[in-house]
């Protein structure tokens, strides 16, 4: 968690957070398969909990950038409806939405998929071989496709967004 106190202490500056949130990461996909949620904020517990398991960085900070926005809320006195489609949750859609694009465009790493991704697709195309280089300061994952698969396109755009 320590690489990514740059962009938590950055997003509550930018959402103007006055209170210091609890937050707690977690690669529990269990817990996320109970709740039905890759994270929430907990007003009981004051505490808010995200997902990031084998998720790409940008993935899981847009869901802890959704559940901040929902802390600025509380903190605003909104009451808060996390019901589909209600002006709270279009807000923090909205919001962190905004948050990601700003981070993003000074870290496009974060939109690397992970080591684990990588090896996940590799692993799992049929037939496929993959090759592992490991340098100083980074871990190169390539896929090898036989010449006789064919991928469906949905196969395919999977792969294409994985790589």
């Amino acid at each position: 968690m320590e690489k990514d106190l740059p962009f938590i202490k950055w997003a509550i500056k930018e959402l103007g957070i006055k209170t210091q949130p609890r937050i707690k990461i977690g690669d529990d996909h269990a817990r996320a398969q109970e709740v039905r949620a890759l994270g929430y904020y907990n007003p009981n517990e004051n505490s808010i909990w995200v997902l990031r398991g084998t998720r790409v960085t940008a993935d899981w900070y847009r869901t802890l950038s959704h559940e901040l926005v929902h802390w600025k809320q509380r903190e605003d006195g909104v009451q808060l409806d996390g019901s589909d489609g209600s002006s709270i949750e279009d807000e923090a859609n909205a919001k962190a939405a905004v948050l990601l694009r700003k981070w993003g465009r000074e870290h496009p790493e974060i939109y690397e998929a992970s080591l684990n991704e990588q090896l996940k697709v590799a692993c799992s195309t049929p037939g496929a071989q993959y090759s592992t280089v490991i340098n100083d300061n980074s871990v190169e994952v390539n896929a090898i496709l036989p010449h006789d698969l064919e991928l469906s396109k949905g196969e395919a755009s999977d792969l294409k967004k994985a790589q």
